[in-house]
This record gives structure tokens, C-alpha cells and sequence, in this order.
């Protein structure tokens, strides 16, 4: 047994290092997803001066009540709002869920050696990678304390002195665990379960009547207020497939509590859930029906399973219409490894205390295996992409100071409206908040950009390409750059005009094959993707330099060419109309929705979705003989985010060879889309399809021309 236990013991402090490991290499200061939303409510009411209780407790969805609101804040009191203590707060949160499970487990009347193993794995199974998205998002902090109050509330219940004549210690406990149960409530929706087993629990316990009413009295209007008010609000509901019969719900709730041995397959997964539920629930409702042969910490961690149980089916219900593979979501893993360290302690419990010394290593050896290697497994996995996600978290940023307002990154921190978190990031970026704290993270000395000429030297090896300079595009580069007599690689990337004006810099991230296809000279090295504001008129080679920490430079021997403008802010003399018919439209005719500006008259008729209500359409038209012409021009207006918007050219058998995704807005009026594919001939098709139905996704276009 001793070997087991120090195995165990071993695999349970290797994987809490892991998982302290995981913020420490992945988190970022950058705000995403529900945080945005936060900050966008926080610093548009005016900060502390304007945000108020009524904004606390305003709805948002099920999940930002108010507990985690009032983190986010202090999260900006200390350490202005770059997340580090959120993270903090998550990992603390973590390991005292462990310490209380490891002292219901103590409750049952096992030895303090017992419950300290038991606090090691639990902690482990808490601080486990495997839950990475609860452990590098800061927002998330109240998907950990949900379960964290839930289970202080039921064991201040199991530990309230009952016909002890200590008043004093059973009204503290009885408080105590009010108050969690509140904290719990109020973290997250699912936190309302927490009362009918609370107050089960209580009468179970045979507390006194006044505490047992005090009890029932708040957690029954608690439930009657707060479910209420979700029933009232606007678009709730159920929205569950049709095939959602009772197998495909306790299968969702297997994959659900079994997600944190995802690794494991589907298949085991629901073959272990199923067991645990059903064994769960039978144990719970006979342990429920003989109050005097369980010991209140049992029940304590019965109640939990339930709150579990309860949390599952409720997920089920609003998740199952996305299939049952959104049960393995990563946030889920944190109640599932509550619950399968409750499961294991429970089979431990029952092996110890019936003397089957035979039987209790292997079990042991078996469950520590079973419920901790999974999740390091997933863990290293997903390393490569937590890397990338953390980049493309700091290119967000990086791309806001140097070249503004890029749609196309910001659907990494927010996917649903890119101008919302554009907005919010001004205003955090003016308050000095989250990564404009530690500008020294994102940019480069202040004296690079200094005017002046390229180094004379040292050249550094390396490569600039795909240089873009356009009207909406700004400026775009990728690069890669290595000092060959230190094997250094600069942190920054700077672009300049030959008359020494920086135009566009950029940061060293991770190489992308699949999104920054730029050669390496070796795969330890990063590459640089620079942006830009419109630099003046005339502006079509640069040099570019490497940037060190020090502010040294070293630079790339030559110049970079820009490739021809993929947007155009006149009608090239010469250019001709290119069409052979009238544009046709899937679904019906397009008619008006040309936008605020005057559509030009070589673009005329022109159509669009501005002021629709349906703006998704999906237009086409054959263009006619392009004769000596090298590429199509296409007249487009956008709104605040076209993102969603294609534009393909397709040769006569309905291939695409040329293709434009909509990213940066057009917001200056109308512009000329530029298409050079390789060849052109008679009988292609021009398309522009959009999906989104947001009013910042408006597009208009008009009559294409031949680019001479």
C-alpha cells in the first residue's frame, strides 16, 4: 500500500505543478469574450464614479452575476485590470475546494494520513490542465466558486453541532452555510440548486425548527425571485432537438460529469457516468431513508453530487441542441472532477472501512490513474494551442496600437461583434487598464520610433513579404528575422519609409503554418505579422528592422515592395464594364440599401443591405470578354464590420480563382475592390455572399469593371 500511496502522491504533486504552470505560460492580460462585456457596461457607465449596485445585479446571461462582477473589480483596484489576480483567485478557489473535500472525507472517519493523500489528489484533480479554460480566463472565476460555495454550504450543515447544547457554533454553521449557499446563487444560475438540497438537508439533519424555517424561508424566495425574473426575460427558453428523448439526456449528463477524463473516449465516459449516477443516486436515496447509519459528512458529499446532478441536467437542457459533444467543454471539467473525487473518496471510504487490504491498493492505484492521467494527457495536448490562442490574444492588442481598428483580430478575443470589443478596448486603453498597464509587453522602446534612416547596421537573416498598403488595409506585412551572430531573435518587428518614417510594427508570436504560412529558418523561430495606419500618399517600399529589448535594431538587408492595392480609391482610367448580364440574387431581388454615401455613377445600379431587415443575400453576375484587362473591379461600401462577407471570382466551369474575405471597413464611401487572378477569360462569375444579420455587417456593391 505504501508504494500506491506514494505513486499517487507523486502523479497528484506532478500534475499541480502542471496545472500551475498552465497560467503562468498561457494567461494573458488581454480581455475575452464574456470579460469584454464587463468592461464595456463598466467603463461606459464612467467606472467607479457611475457603476452602482443597479449595474451589479443588472442580467446579463446565467452565468456574470454579481460575485464575479465584484472580482472583476477588485481584479482593477489591484492590479488594473490585467487579470493576474482573477487567476489568482481561481487557483486559491481551487485548492480550498480540495482542502474541503479532503475534510468531508476526514468526516467519515478516516486517519489524518488518509485525508491528507485525499487532499492531494483532490487537489490535483482541481488544479488539473485539463480544465486550462477555467484556469486561463479570468472570467471564468465564477464556474470555480460555484461549486466551492455550494460544498461549504453542505458541509457547514453536516458540521453544525446537533443536540450539542452549543447554540452559538450550530447558529454560526447554520449562517454560514446561508451565506455560501447566497455566494453560490448569486456566481452563477445554477447556484439556485443549491437550496432544495440545502433544505432537504437541514430537515434531514434535524436541526432546529427555527433554523430549518430560516432556511426554507430564504431559499424558497430566493428561488421564487430569481426564477421568476429568468422566465421573464426576453428570449428564454428551451430550444432542444427533437430526437432529445431520456437516453440522449443521461448520456449528455455522463459525457457532462465524466468530461474531465474525456481522454479516456466517449464511450468510456459514458460507461463511467452512467455507473456513477445511477450508483450516486441509488446510495443517496438509501443513505436519505436511514438518517441514523450515515454520517452527515456523507450526506454532505451526497448533496453535492446532487447540486452536480442538478447542474448537468440543467447544461443538458440548454446545451443539447449544440449535440452531445458540448458536454466535453472545458469549463464543465471543474464539476466533473468535484464530482469523480467525490465518487473515488466514497469507493475508498467503503474499502477502508470494511478491511479489504487486498482490494484498496489496486482501487487506489486504478482511480488515480483513471481520474488524474487523463487530465494531463489533455493538458500537454493542448499546449501548441493554448500557445496560439494566447497570441492571437496579444496580436489583438498589438494590432490595436499600431494599425487601429482590424475586425479580423478581434474575433479572437470576442467572436460575436468585433466593433463591441474595438470599443472597449479604447476605453481600457484610456484608463491605462488591462494590457495598456504593461505597454512595455506589446510594444517596443519609444525610441524606435523616433524619424531617421534604417541602421547601417548589423543585418540580421531573414525575410519580409506579402507587404500590403491600400485605403482600408493600412499597412500589413509578415516577416521572420534572426540576429545570425547571437541566434537572438528580436521581440518587435519595425516597418520604415525610405525617409525613416516608422508606417508599421508588429510583435514576435508563434509560428502559424496554417495562418502565417512564412518561411523559418528553424522551427524555434517565431514570426512577426506588422500592421500600419494609411501612411501618405506615394508610400510603396519600405525597410524593415529587428528591435530588441535594449532598443538595439538590426535590420534586413534591402527593401520590400508593396503588392498592388487590393483597394482602389478611384476608377483607373481605362477601365471598362465587365458585365455580360444583370446581377441575379438568390431568394429575390436586392433593391436599394446603397448606404449614407453617394453611390458613384460607374457603379450604377448599385445594391445593398443597409437598412434591411434581412441583410444576408447572396448575389452573382457573368462578367463578358475581358479582352487585354488584368482583373476585376468591384465597387463596395461596408459598414463597422463586413467580417462574414465573400467575394469569389469563378472561372466558366464554377471554380474559384480568386477570392477576397471582407475584414478592415470601408469607411471612408465607396472604394474599388481590386480581383487580379492569373488569367481571365470570357463567361466568369462574380459572387458576394454575407451571412451575419448585424446592422455593422451592411454591405453595398454596384456594376463591375475590367481593371486595364
Amino acid at each position: 500500500m505504501k508504494s500506491v500511496v506514494a505513486f499517487s502522491i507523486a502523479v497528484a504533486l506532478g500534475t499541480i505543478a502542471f496545472g500551475a504552470a498552465y497560467p503562468l505560460l498561457f494567461s494573458t492580460s488581454t480581455p475575452t469574450n464574456d470579460i469584454v462585456d464587463f468592461y464595456y457596461r463598466f467603463l461606459g457607465s464612467g467606472g467607479f464614479a457611475g457603476y452602482g449596485l443597479k449595474n451589479l445585479y443588472a442580467h446579463h446571461n446565467e452565468h456574470r452575476l454579481v460575485v464575479p462582477r465584484l472580482w472583476f473589480i477588485a481584479d482593477i483596484l489591484l492590479v488594473q485590470g490585467r487579470q493576474t489576480f482573477l487567476l489568482l483567485v481561481i487557483f486559491v478557489s481551487a485548492l480550498l475546494h480540495a482542502v474541503l473535500l479532503a475534510a468531508l472525507f476526514r468526516g467519515l472517519g478516516q486517519s489524518k494520513k488518509a485525508a491528507l493523500v485525499a487532499f492531494a489528489l483532490a487537489a490535483a484533480a482541481m488544479v488539473s490542465p485539463v480544465q486550462y479554460e477555467n484556469l486561463l480566463q479570468g472570467f471564468q472565476v465564477q464556474f470555480v466558486q460555484v461549486w466551492l460555495f455550494a460544498t461549504f454550504a453542505f458541509a457547514l450543515i453536516a458540521w453544525a453541532p446537533v443536540d450539542e447544547g452549543r447554540p452559538v457554533r450550530l447558529g454560526l454553521c447554520v449562517v454560514g452555510a446561508v451565506t455560501s449557499a447566497i455566494l453560490s446563487t448569486y456566481s452563477m444560475f445554477n447556484g439556485l440548486a443549491v437550496w432544495p438540497l440545502m433544505i432537504l438537508f437541514v430537515f434531514w439533519r434535524r436541526l432546529p425548527l427555527g433554523w430549518c424555517l430560516l432556511v426554507l424561508l430564504i431559499g424558497g424566495a430566493l428561488l421564487a425571485i430569481e426564477i421568476s425574473g429568468f422566465l421573464h426575460r426576453p428570449r428564454t427558453g428551451l430550444n432542444l432537438p427533437a430526437d432529445a428523448d431520456a437516453f440522449v439526456f443521461l448520456l449528455y449528463m455522463a459525457r457532462y460529469l465524466t468530461s474531465g477524463i474525456g481522454q479516456i473516449g466517449t464511450l468510456g465516459q459514458e460507461i463511467v457516468g452512467v455507473a456513477a449516477i445511477l450508483g450516486v443516486v441509488a446510495a443517496g436515496v438509501r443513505n436519505l431513508l436511514r438518517p441514523g447509519h450515515c454520517p452527515p459528512a456523507r450526506m454532505a458529499m451526497f448533496a453535492v453530487c446532487g447540486f452536480i446532478l442538478v447542474a448537468a441536467f440543467l447544461t443538458a437542457l440548454g446545451r443539447l441542441q449544440f449535440g452531445l459533444g458540448s458536454s466535453d467543454a472545458s469549463r464543465y471539467t471543474t464539476p466533473s472532477m468535484v464530482f469523480l473525487m467525490i465518487v473515488g473518496m466514497l469507493v475508498m471510504d467503503d474499502l477502508l472501512s470494511r478491511s479489504m487490504p487486498r482490494l484498496q491498493p489496486p482501487a487506489l492505484g486504478f482511480l488515480v490513474v483513471l481520474f488524474l492521467v487523463p487530465g494531463v494527457v489533455k493538458g500537454i495536448r493542448e499546449m501548441p494551442t493554448r500557445a496560439i490562442v494566447r497570441d492571437l490574444a496579444d496580436l489583438t492588442i498589438v494590432s490595436h496600437l499600431a494599425g487601429g481598428y482590424r475586425p479580423e483580430a478581434m474575433v479572437w478575443i470576442y467572436p460575436h461583434w468585433p466593433p463591441h470589443p474595438a470599443g472597449v478596448l479604447d476605453m481600457m486603453r484610456s484608463n491605462k487598464l488591462g494590457p495598456f498597464s504593461e505597454l512595455e509587453r506589446f510594444q517596443p522602446p519609444a525610441s524606435v520610433f523616433a524619424d531617421g534612416p534604417a541602421v547601417a547596421g548589423p543585418l540580421c537573416e531573414g525575410a519580409a513579404e506579402r507587404l500590403q498598403i491600400d485605403p482600408v488595409t493600412g499597412v500589413t506585412f509578415a516577416a521572420w528575422m534572426i540576429d545570425p551572430a547571437t541566434g537572438r531573435q528580436p521581440p518587435w518587428v519595425v516597418g520604415r519609409t525610405l525617409e525613416g518614417k516608422v508606417i508599421a510594427w508588429g510583435k514576435a508570436l508563434d509560428p502559424r503554418l496554417d495562418r502565417v504560412p512564412i518561411p523559418h529558418p528553424k522551427p524555434s523561430d517565431r514570426g512577426y505579422q506588422a500592421f500600419g495606419d494609411i501612411p501618405d500618399p506615394g508610400v510603396r517600399v519600405i525597410t524593415v528592422e529587428g528591435v530588441f529589448g535594449d532598443g538595439s535594431r538590426c535590420r534586413l538587408a534591402g527593401t520590400v515592395s508593396a503588392a498592388p492595392d487590393l483597394f482602389l480609391a478611384e476608377l483607373p482610367a481605362g477601365a471598362t464594364v465587365a458585365l455580360a448580364g444583370p446581377w441575379t440574387f438568390d431568394g429575390g431581388p436586392l433593391d436599394g440599401g446603397t448606404g449614407p454615401f453617394p453611390v458613384p455613377a460607374e457603379a450604377m445600379p448599385a445594391y445593398g443591405s443597409f437598412g434591411k431587415e434581412d441583410r444576408r443575400f447572396d448575389a452573382s453576375i457573368e462578367l463578358g470578354d475581358p479582352g487585354g484587362a488584368s482583373g476585376v473591379l468591384l465597387p463596395i461600401l461596408t459598414n463597422r464590420w463586413p467580417h462574414g462577407t465573400t467575394i469569389e471570382l469563378l472561372n466558366p466551369a464554377g471554380q474559384p480563382v480568386a477570392q477576397f474575405y471582407l475584414g478592415r471597413p470601408a469607411q471612408a464611401g465607396w472604394l474599388w475592390l481590386a480581383l487580379r487572378p492569373t488569367s481571365l477569360e470570357p463567361g466568369m462569375r462574380l459572387t458576394i455572399r454575407t451571412t451575419k444579420r448585424h446592422e455593422a455587417n451592411n454591405v453595398a456593391f454596384g456594376t463591375p469593371h475590367w481593371l486595364p
